[in-house]
């Protein structure tokens, strides 16, 4: 019963179309090169950033409805080879970030021959916004091939990248609307590589009035183990909406970063999925119903292999309501904080229980307060998957991306299905009951074998359609 719901309403779209190579907006390094899918629900189109161009498609036929060109002045990229970087590789405009600011328009953001620019798009006439061209640091990265993650929230920008040529510095900021940028300190990050973010209402009915979240998620080479070379392993961090920054301290920084483990792996067989490639938040009828999916790569036993590890958004909280680790200066260690925390708590946003302590915003936090937070960003504990084990893994695979869809039978009961992406070109179908996970055929999307970068679910009154770069 359920199978056939799910064969019926879901309608398979691919980007990768040689139709584009006719278009006037294709550039040299063709149209092959798709970031950052953005549904425009009431426009019915779906803005896709390639190189040097940005295209609107039908959400219906997957035609090319219109085309922007976005290219870079011939001696900005003359200035990108000067500086050792390829013509063909890195010196043209990838764009990056594609998000819809208003009715009217558009923000994008692209590497920009490796100098990062943004601009706002036309929506109504599909064109870059006269004067609009303005710094991409921070919003977007230099390299193409580097990861970024960004989201608009109440008409400010929330991103996670690199800042510099070098690709050596890593930044959560948030831009645009306020009077200044507000972004975390320096040396917070270890050679990350950003992956997804999220916005949870969690200020929605809560008890303690706090404040809603953006969440990101990254891999980064960790320091906290003892281990005899540097382990890359997948995290979560967060920051609160209100975040003002300090007053003194921490001007103009995040108050409220912290950031966490993500753990996926096997027990009982010693594997650890410690690299997240992609991840998909599941909103339930209240924000404390979401859940987080994430899919997962391993090297395990001379041979590749994947998961999707599922996360309930309480798992997440109760994490960052828990232990802070602290570096031991003495033994030059990571280890569990015993001591006593600041109140109001580090890290935390504005309460009911600070505004009766007499603090509104982040700029009347105490020092004390500041000072810990500032030294003890890295949670304790690790945010551990439903089950403490993996969904599904799969051997000889590497999965790249999921979503995840809520779908109702006949008979008025609901289950969960997952479209797993991977590098080869296949998408993975599994549906979650209650006696376990069922699997569906796989479907192979492009046959050329290239890889799924990217799955976007648009959900219309009597049709899902999933959109596959």
């Amino acid at each position: 019963m359920y199978k056939t719901l799910v064969v019926t309403f879901i309608t398979f779209f691919c980007f990768k179309t040689k139709e584009l190579e006719a278009t006037k907006c294709i550039s040299e390094g063709g149209a092959t090169y798709f970031k950052a899918p953005t549904l425009d629900k009431e426009r019915n189109l779906l803005y896709v950033g390639a190189r040097d161009a940005i295209y609107a498609f039908s959400t219906s036929s997957v035609q090319v409805e219109k085309c922007v060109s976005w290219r870079v002045p011939q001696d900005r990229k003359d200035d990108c080879i000067r500086k050792g970087k390829s013509a063909q590789d890195d010196c043209f405009n990838s764009i990056c970030f594609l998000q819809i600011y208003d009715s009217s328009k558009m923000y994008a953001c692209g590497t920009y021959s490796y100098k990062p620019k943004c601009v706002f798009i036309n929506l109504d006439d599909f064109s870059i916004v006269e004067g609009s061209l303005e710094d991409g640091k921070g919003k977007c990265p230099y390299d193409p091939a580097k990861g970024q993650t960004g989201l608009l929230v109440d008409g400010e920008l929330y991103t996670a990248t690199l800042t510099n040529f070098l690709g050596s510095e890593s930044v959560i900021q948030r831009s645009l609307d306020r009077h200044y940028t507000i972004k975390t300190e320096d040396n917070l990050f270890n050679d990350a590589h950003f992956v997804g973010s999220a916005y949870i209402k969690e200020s929605e009915g809560s008890v303690s009035g706090d404040d809603d979240k953006v969440y990101f998620f990254f891999n980064e080479k960790a320091l906290e183990y003892d281990w005899e070379m540097e382990q890359v392993v997948a995290r979560v961090a967060r920051v609160c909406k209100g975040d003002l920054g300090g007053a003194r301290l921490l001007q103009k920084k995040w108050t409220t970063f912290l950031k966490a483990r993500l753990v996926c792996s096997l027990p009982k067989e010693f594997v650890h999925f410690n690299r997240l490639q992609g991840i998909y938040v599941l909103r339930g009828k209240e924000w404390r119903d979401s859940t987080l999916f994430g899919v997962f790569r391993a090297h395990w036993a001379n041979m590749d292999i994947s998961a999707v590890c599922q996360y309930p958004i309480q798992n997440v909280l109760k994490v960052f309501e828990g232990a802070y680790k602290e570096f031991n200066q003495d033994s030059h260690k990571w280890g569990r904080y015993y001591g006593d925390v600041p109140s109001p708590r580090p890290g935390a946003c504005i309460t009911k229980t600070a505004r009766m302590q007499g603090f509104f915003t982040s700029l009347e936090m105490p020092p004390q307060t500041l000072s810990f937070v500032r030294n003890h960003p890295l949670m304790d504990d690790a945010v551990k998957p439903q089950g403490n084990q993996p969904l599904l893994h799969k051997k000889e695979s590497n999965f790249t991306q999921v979503v995840a869809d809520q779908v109702e039978t006949l008979d008025g009961r609901f289950y969960t299905v997952l479209y797993i992406g991977t590098d080869k070109g296949w998408l993975h179908r599994a549906v979650l009951l209650l006696s376990g996970v069922h699997y569906m055929p796989a479907l192979r999307i492009f046959d050329q074998g290239w890889a799924i970068n990217s799955l976007l679910l648009y959900s219309e009154l009597v049709r899902k359609t999933l959109f596959v770069d």
